[in-house]
């Protein structure tokens, strides 16, 4: 029989086992969440890409809680844009896609978790894409801030009656912070992979806060450590480049001592790594200026400020070096250092000296050019008057022996302008293909005749000797120049060759056409040893300098051998000069090779001076010229029409109704150079003849066509045979 005490006692079995079966209940639900967060946790352990660890996320909640649709979105003004999404309805990816809940609810939304029934549900506007898999009758709103900074939301819908997300908040929250978790892990292990760091982060065993404490101690950890590297392996960095460098290094302590040098800076200097370490700067370096020094790092007191300036340095047993010298504050095992880095520019300062040398030849020989110029008009008159007086005065007249030496004198300085106009290189050549060994044998009796007994010459020609473009009687100039120089070197007599022979050298991208000549890679060398005194070192660079001599005063001029070198560049070849005292000189003159055949014409013989009945328009700007080539065409016989310059001749050409047979005109006039006179004069008289003349035949005239191309061309000063043999024939075709 069942007694009350019983029935109270199976009442109180019934509820324990009812607490049991509810806390049953509660344990498996809370085991079957903590297996979800399990297997989120696994899932999104081994993902690597934020991205792809929400997108597997939202996938495994889904799954493992039966929710229609989860996204995670971020705010876009006053709505949410699906950054990515998961449906258990359809793989439709709706990133884009726009989620707008009522006003009232974002208040609540933005603070914390917000829960929306069927009625809130019935106020949220979705995207076409959404709406059209889902009409939700409950959702869930999570806001998820990430230790990283990153803001954003996850939505939870399903439109089905017995979802209850109130039950799934908590669980809901964990799933996300762990989420969040790897996602903030996710960003420091990227750091961290980056610095090298083997860092072992167990982020999910972690909480938030100790995570946010240890990440801010695990990054200034590693700062520091990535600033030590950085540094130590600058340092390295730099020792070795130091070390390497083709320029001598010096570094130097705050007391200006040597703490370190590279092996250049030993090898330039002559001392061994230890004679210079710990020594003080001025036993390498000539202290020009003590305050400099003094201050230099107040100076350089920021290490950005670089100073580059000369410095000269003395190395241990050869003469100081100018050296170019950069320094500059650098840190090294955290103090201040200086360090010089000096490079030698003693070649660049030859090659400067050589530039100076070459624009002082370049102004002497403008000079030389415009002296010139001067002089051959003054010499024109001269000349022109001497011929004139010549003509006119009987043979044993009283006066004709000084009018004759007043001629031979105006000779000499009229060669002397040639020499100063071949100097500057102004005076036109005529450049023909010629045969170096044959101009050598023909010439080789008169320069016999020009050194002395006690002197041997001798001829070392190459039979294999190829042909040259040049001027013969610049050769001829050469030669006679040069062996002049080498007799003047052997007072007691001795030896003087003059050879030639043929340097191949092909030339770089092949053969060149120059004027119509093939020009070959090889050179034609013309050379000339002497046994005499030879050149002194310290007046080699200016033996080519115009009126440098070494002779006593009266017998030399000092235009020999820059001459010489003029002569040598109008032919576009190159002169060298091998000289020791006493051992006597050579000079090697290298000719470009040409391939074409040789000019044979014979030279003119002279003929006596003939004249016409023809009209000849003159047309030169110096009065004085005027005068003496007028009186010498007039005693020729030819009809006259003088003008002073072109503008004045074209007048007079327009205004007379004669045939013009010849214009001798000047070349360089005011307000019209002679070629466009010329050009005018054909269109109004186009059978006219044509002779320029110039006292200075600059660069211009032979290259920029203000001589025409073919035309006859005199230089002044001009002889009267010269003028009458010229005019003739032209006039004769």
């Amino acid at each position: 029989m069942t007694t009350g005490a019983d029935r109270d006692d199976l009442a109180k079995l019934r509820e324990q086992i009812r607490v049991l079966e509810l806390e049953n209940d509660r344990l498996a639900e809370r085991a079957e969440d903590t297996l979800l967060l399990g297997l989120l946790a696994e899932k999104i352990r081994s993902s690597g890409d934020p991205h792809e660890l929400i997108s597997s996320g939202l996938e495994q909640i889904s799954i493992l809680k039966d929710i229609v649709f989860c996204a995670s979105c971020h705010p876009d003004r006053d709505r949410f844009v699906v950054s990515q999404s998961y449906c258990s309805r359809t793989s439709e990816d709706f990133k884009g896609q726009t989620i707008l809940f009522p006003p009232e609810t974002i208040g609540p939304i933005s603070a914390d978790s917000y829960l929306l029934d069927a009625d809130d549900c019935a106020g949220v506007e979705l995207s076409t894409g959404i709406a059209a898999v889902i009409r939700p009758t409950s959702m869930i709103m999570v806001p998820v801030t990430s230790g990283q900074g990153r803001d954003f939301y996850f939505v939870f819908a399903d439109d089905r009656p017995d979802m209850n997300f109130a039950d799934l908040r908590f669980l809901l929250h964990r799933a996300l912070d762990i989420m969040a978790s790897r996602i903030d892990n996710l960003d420091l292990l990227e750091k961290l992979t980056a610095l090298n760091l083997d860092l072992d982060m167990r982020v999910l065993e972690r909480t938030r806060d100790l995570q946010e404490t240890n990440k801010s101690l695990q990054r200034e950890i590693a700062e520091r450590r990535e600033t030590e590297q950085a540094l130590k392996a600058s340092e390295s960095r730099f020792r070795t480049l130091a070390e390497n460098a083709f320029d001598a290094v010096f570094i130097l302590d705050e007391s200006l001592r040597l703490v370190n040098v590279n092996t250049t800076a030993c090898r330039t200097l002559g001392y061994e790594r230890g004679d210079l370490l710990g020594a003080d700067l001025f036993k390498i370096l000539e202290r020009d200026d003590p305050g400099f020094w003094d201050t230099v790092f107040d100076r350089f007191e920021d290490e950005s400020v670089v100073h580059t300036g000369e410095q000269t340095l003395l190395p241990r047993d050869a003469d100081p070096l100018a050296m170019e010298t950069r320094m500059a504050v650098i840190r090294l095992d955290g103090r201040r250092h200086l360090m010089l880095q000096s490079r030698d520019v003693s070649e660049q300062k030859s090659l400067e000296e050589q530039l100076l040398q070459s624009m002082k030849m370049e102004a002497v020989g403008r000079l030389a050019g415009g002296i010139a110029h001067d002089f051959n008009n003054i010499l024109m008159t001269i000349i022109g008057h001497v011929d004139l007086a010549l003509m006119d005065l009987p043979e044993d007249h009283a006066v004709r022996p000084d009018i004759e030496t007043i001629g031979k004198a105006s000779e000499k300085a009229s060669r002397l302008t040639r020499q100063l106009l071949t100097f500057s290189r102004k005076e036109m050549v005529e450049m023909s293909a010629m045969d170096l060994n044959a101009s050598i044998v023909e010439m080789s009796t008169m320069l016999k005749r020009v050194i002395r007994e006690n002197i041997e010459l001798e001829l070392d020609l190459d039979p294999d000797c190829g042909n040259i473009k040049a001027d013969a009687g610049k050769i001829e100039q050469i030669l006679m120049n040069l062996v002049i120089n080498a007799r003047d070197a052997m007072p007691d007599g001795g030896r003087l060759v003059i050879g030639t022979r043929r340097e191949t050298d092909p030339p770089p991208g092949g053969p060149s056409d120059v004027a119509g000549e093939t020009r070959t890679g090889n050179r034609i060398v013309l050379s000339l040893s002497d046994t005499g005194t030879g050149i002194p070192p310290e007046i080699m660079d200016n033996i080519f300098d115009p009126f440098f001599s070494t002779k006593d005063s009266g017998k030399g001029t000092g235009l020999g051998l820059s001459t010489v070198y003029g002569l040598v560049k109008q032919h576009d070849a190159t002169i060298s000069v091998d000289s020791s005292p006493g051992l006597g000189t050579r000079f090697d003159i290298r000719f470009p090779e040409v391939t074409s055949g040789i000019d044979r014409a014979e030279r003119e013989t002279a003929r006596p001076a003939r004249g016409g009945r023809e009209t000849i328009l003159l047309v030169e700007d110096s009065r004085a010229i005027r005068k003496v080539l007028s009186t010498m065409l007039s005693k020729l016989g030819y009809n006259l029409m003088i003008a002073e310059d072109g503008i004045r001749a074209l007048e007079m050409v327009s205004m007379s109704e004669s045939r013009i047979d010849l214009a001798l005109t000047d070349v360089i006039m005011p307000h019209m150079n002679g070629k466009v006179l010329i050009d005018r004069l054909k269109r109004i008289q186009p059978q006219i003849k044509v002779i320029y003349m110039s006292g200075y035949t600059d660069d211009l005239i032979g290259e920029q066509s203000v001589v025409e191309e073919g035309s006859t061309f005199i230089q002044k000063p001009i002889s009267y045979s010269k003028l009458a043999s010229t005019v003739r024939t032209v006039l004769d075709g």
